[in-house]
């Protein structure tokens, strides 16, 4: 069956991502908003609730799967531990309802993946600027993990609009000094919706970024669902070529090409298959799509 997953963070760039990537899909899913008026358009099944209000994340889980966290903050006092608190709530409301499956966004620089990005990250504006976030968002991690969920972490690259003519590498372990470039929100949707439909990463932090040097090959029409190894990754894992995930038998994804992710894969069942993604881990190859 396929999973009814309710969407925290739904009215922010990356959340609006992951809409449109299950509406490509024809996915079922839910929003959480303070505002549901904010996506007006966007989707039909919005419910009124916040991260601080335990009982309305309850309420907006009736029916629900599993959770896709993509909550984000900004570098301010009142936030300081909003991701902290806020996920706290999610997983009490999860276990009030017997929800298990948990995906979470956090970003490159939480944990160990600080030092694995682009310099004038790593040395200027993650210490800085953005201090307070990363100190909420490695509390957040903690939370997770500790959540007795079947819990994965997704940790982004530096995030940007114009599509990377690179691959997209989903890795549990990262290579000494390996940097880690960026990728688009899109992009991160596409692993999001994947891992949901086909969990790979169960917990497990995933590393999500784009690498020079991996450019992207023309499609081959890899069938959904298939992995096929690859070079090492450097990292102590192999790699495999990832596709999209299959489209759920009850549904018909719609096959413009405008809905689908510009580095999802290279299915034949993706709206638009162009480019690949690989994945490798500590036990080698995991991914099967993202």
């Amino acid at each position: 069956m396929t999973p009814h997953a309710l969407i925290i963070g739904a009215t922010g760039p990356m959340g609006r991502a992951v809409l449109a990537r299950a509406d490509a899909l024809s996915l079922r899913v839910r929003a959480l908003a303070r505002r549901p008026g904010a996506l007006a358009g966007v989707t039909d099944d919005v419910v009124a609730g916040d991260v601080m209000d335990v009982e309305t994340i309850v309420a907006a889980l009736d029916g629900i799967d599993a959770v896709i966290s993509v909550l984000g903050s900004r570098p301010r006092a009142s936030d300081a531990h909003l991701l902290e608190n806020g996920t706290r709530n999610v997983v009490h409301a999860m276990r009030e309802r017997g929800v298990r499956r948990l995906l979470c966004v956090t970003g490159m620089g939480a944990g160990d993946s600080w030092g694995h990005g682009p310099l004038w990250y790593d040395a200027l504006v993650r210490p800085t600027i953005l201090r307070s976030v990363y100190a909420d968002k490695n509390r957040q991690e903690a939370v997770v993990r500790e959540s007795r969920t079947s819990w994965t972490l997704v940790r982004p690259a530096v995030l940007v609009n114009t599509p990377q003519p690179r691959l997209v590498l989903a890795k549990s372990r990262l290579a000494p000094r390996e940097r880690m470039g960026p990728l688009t929100r899109t992009d991160v949707a596409c692993f999001l919706v994947s891992e949901l439909l086909e969990p790979a990463y169960v917990g497990q932090t995933v590393h999500l970024f784009t690498r020079a040097g991996t450019t992207t090959p023309a499609s081959r029409g890899i069938r959904a669902g298939a992995r096929r190894r690859s070079r090492s990754s450097g990292s102590g894992g192999s790699a495999s070529i990832l596709s999209a995930p299959a489209t759920p038998r009850s549904r018909t994804a719609p096959r413009a090409r405008s809905s689908c992710c510009s580095t999802s894969c290279s299915s034949s069942r993706c709206p638009s298959p162009h480019r690949r993604c690989t994945s490798s881990s500590r036990t080698g190859a995991l991914g099967r799509g993202r």
